[in-house]
């Protein structure tokens, strides 16, 4: 009997590929690709890295709408014909690379999030037919381009961590190369600057599932995508949400001995991202990027760390507790019935480890979000993002000594602590 079978059954997937999988099989790389111009170099740069024979398989899903104009389908038809040759040429035995073709998707289902699907399910059940639940499916990027010890990094750091249900992959945006200008690069510099801030203040704050996740850079286990009812179909942010059903499983992991190489050029077909960002920023006219005030995550903290006295607490108490919060919280969890919640949590945790990870199922990172939103509504205003990363670097202990940064100088601070698998000092 092989794994998923009830996801199998429920979204009738075959595998339609025409060469069936060896048995090494351990790891397949899922690329949507879109009027990618960048695609030859990401799958290149795939089979450029080494593994050995037969343990990595490559799926490249070639999409566009029945909306699109009859020459983008028409060039989506004539890149697949041009893909295939260029594998041929590039003489990789032992990786395969099979390419899938949809140029009409029906309008109101197409992009990245169907595209990225039919790319993870067709690669969940080519490891189902080695039976290989623990087998590692890699969401990449067309525009992406990978280092040559990818695979190695990857197949060690799950080999070495058999209960982790997946990781993110340490990510860098290029900042210099063809096409890219100083405008680009100072737009790049300081969106990539808010992702990173963003994940090391929630962390600061004592979220437990702060993570990076880009769409371009994780790799999850094939049992473990099945179980959580595989990807969805958003046409953005399918990334984000489909890794926040995974992280919450416990001991998520980071992949830092290599790296994954991002494209930061303008885009339009997504409503955000990193295309959108740029474009925006572009459009402007200046490289600004206004994120969550650091004040937000503080106040975040002030609850977490309250946490286990919440356990402790009797029902009656709960609200004495987080009514000595920051006004933005007491607000916020004051709408949201915080006694109820908090009630419903310590009845069915059996100790404050369960009760902890509930309390957090609960105040996921989507509710971080709204949290986040509604007090810049009320109580706070965006800061542009190099003075919010100084604000957190002063209050973490990692501010530089010397002269003010520059949003470079910070972004390549924020890197290299990444790189070197950076916690935040949480008590």
């Amino acid at each position: 009997m092989k794994f998923a079978d009830a996801y199998f059954q429920k979204h009738r997937i075959s595998d339609s590929l025409s060469v069936p999988p060896v048995n090494e099989l351990r790891c397949v790389v899922v690329l949507p690709s879109y009027r990618e111009e960048l695609l030859f170099k990401a799958v290149g740069s795939l089979l450029h890295a080494y593994s050995q024979p037969g343990e990595v398989e490559i799926i490249v899903v070639l999409n566009s709408s029945a909306g699109d104009s009859e020459e983008i389908r028409e060039q989506t038809i004539k890149t697949e014909k041009l893909l295939l040759q260029f594998v041929r040429n590039a003489g990789r035995p032992g990786m395969p690379v099979h390419v899938v073709c949809f140029p009409d998707m029906p309008l109101r289902e197409a992009g990245v999030g169907l595209a990225r699907k039919i790319g993870m399910d067709l690669a969940a059940a080519r490891l189902r037919s080695v039976n290989r639940p623990e087998g590692i499916i890699v969401s990449f990027d067309a525009d992406a381009w990978c280092e040559a010890n990818l695979f190695g990094e990857l197949l060690t750091f799950f080999d070495l961590h058999p209960d982790t249900p997946g990781a993110s992959v340490y990510f860098e945006h290029d900042l210099t190369g063809e096409g890219i200008g100083q405008d680009i690069t100072e737009s790049i510099i300081r969106y990539e600057l808010h992702l990173r801030y963003f994940v090391r203040a929630l962390r600061y704050a004592g979220h437990p599932h702060a993570y990076q996740t880009l769409g371009s850079s994780f790799a999850v286990r094939a049992g473990v995508y099945t179980a959580q009812g595989g990807m969805n179909k958003r046409k953005a942010g399918e990334d984000f949400y489909f890794l926040h059903k995974v992280i919450p499983l416990g001991n998520y992991g980071e992949i830092t001995g290599t790296c994954i190489h991002l494209s930061p050029r303008p885009s339009d077909r997504v409503p955000f991202g990193t295309g959108a960002a740029v474009r925006k920023m572009l459009l402007n006219g200046q490289p600004r990027w206004l994120t969550y005030h650091f004040d937000a995550f503080r106040d975040l903290k002030a609850l977490f760390d309250r946490v286990p006295v919440l356990y402790q607490s009797a029902k009656e108490t709960t609200g004495k507790i987080y009514h000595d919060l920051p006004a933005p919280v007491i607000e916020f969890l004051t709408m949201a019935d915080f006694d109820e919640v908090v009630d419903e949590c310590r009845k069915n945790a059996a100790n404050e480890a369960s009760f902890t990870r509930r309390f957090f199922r609960w105040f996921n990172v989507f509710r971080v979000i709204k949290f986040l939103n509604a007090t810049h509504e009320t109580f706070y205003n965006k800061l542009e993002v190099a003075e919010a990363a100084l604000e957190l670097m002063m209050c973490d202990g990692s501010y530089p000594i010397g002269r003010k940064p520059t949003a470079g100088e910070l972004l390549f601070l924020f890197r290299t602590a990444d790189r070197s698998g950076y916690r935040s000092v949480i008590p």
